[in-house]
């Protein structure tokens, strides 16, 4: 299931906001006063007539905007734009279900690092819940992937998509370098990787680790395993973690 972009909650509180981002910038350029854009850019920003900020649309062009009036209906802003977009990695995090507020997390981070995609799945292990919670089905996920863009100061926001289990993953989607990080003995640390062809993939297990079906099924489709040493990391902790070492191994970075 593939979800579609809609406007994000009024309610989101971006810890830093090192750009604003707009799926498409307001009638006029007018941010309304109720909208929590205004409310970052008045009280936390403090900024007046005259002053600029980054800003831009989600997946399309950036710039500065300038302040053009403060009034009872909200904030005006002229924009000029600087780039087009911000190219994401053409990079996969395929991460298993855990706890909400975990996932919250990760799906923070996986965006504010640049990953090109997020696919999630119940695990052989995971608690079915996970996958019905309100961060589903309400859409919360969604502002949190914002913060986690808006906290990049880029534009570029990968997309999520949500399948059944892993077996249906590894039937519908396809990709050149693929990686699995499992806590084993024998598995080589990810630190040691040299090269993985892109489109590539990192699958990132639940809190109780991978089934040894789900080890089988990695195995038959011709994942590496790696690890992050002996030590059992939280999810959130083993996703930021391993994303990061492995795109500056392979020098994106």
């Amino acid at each position: 299931m593939l979800f579609g972009l809609h406007p994000a909650c009024n309610n989101l509180y971006c810890r830093s906001m090192n750009i604003v981002l707009f799926e498409e910038f307001p009638p006029q350029n007018l941010i309304p006063n109720g909208d929590y854009r205004a409310h970052h850019i008045k009280k936390i920003l403090k900024l007046g007539i005259g002053d600029k900020f980054k800003v831009g649309v989600i997946n399309g062009p950036s710039g500065m905007g300038t302040v053009v009036s403060i009034t009872k209906e909200g904030i005006s802003f002229d924009f000029q734009k600087e780039a087009e977009g911000d190219a994401l990695f053409d990079l996969t995090l395929l991460i298993a279900q855990v706890r909400p507020i975990c996932m919250k997390r990760i799906l923070r981070d996986a965006v504010m690092i640049g990953v090109g995609k997020i696919v999630t799945f119940t695990s052989d292990t995971t608690e079915r819940s996970y996958a019905e919670s309100k961060l589903w089905s309400t859409g919360e996920y969604y502002k949190y992937m914002v913060d986690g863009a808006m906290q990049s100061g880029a534009t570029g926001m990968g997309e999520l998509l949500l399948e059944d289990d892993l077996k249906s993953v590894l039937n519908k989607y396809s990709w050149a370098g693929k990686v699995v990080l499992d806590v084993g003995e024998g598995n080589p640390s990810l630190a040691a990787i040299e090269e993985l062809p892109t489109p590539s993939v990192l699958a990132i297990g639940p809190e109780r680790g991978w089934s040894e079906a789900e080890r089988g099924l990695f195995r038959a489709n011709g994942f590496q395993f790696y690890s992050l040493g002996n030590r059992i990391l939280r999810s959130e902790t083993a996703s930021a973690s391993a994303l990061m070492l492995l795109l500056g191994r392979l020098g994106y970075l």
